[in-house]
């Protein structure tokens, strides 16, 4: 019986940092904070596409700048109810 070469299966690239650089660690996967967006006109990126990835640190840096210059506070408390379906 002929043998034959066993080459090892690489993943995909790990995912990296847009702010920081860093290749995610385990929470950073997990979290998976990205915002995948095609900006349509109205912006000086119009018909550009943004695609962030934000570690857990970076996220946070991030919202303690943005969020005191917020007019309405966009941080909701958790609601379980946006995990069930309607019926």
């Amino acid at each position: 019986m002929e043998e034959k070469e066993c080459r090892a299966v690489q993943g995909p690239p790990p995912t990296v940092c847009s702010l920081c650089g860093k290749a995610f660690g385990f929470w950073d996967a997990v979290q998976d904070f990205t915002l995948d967006e095609f900006i349509g006109y109205g912006s000086r990126y119009d018909l550009c596409r943004i695609k962030l990835h934000l570690c857990c640190n970076c996220l946070d840096r991030l919202l303690d700048w943005l969020l005191p210059q917020c007019v309405h506070n966009p941080v909701k408390e958790f609601d379980n109810t946006l995990n069930t379906k309607d019926k």
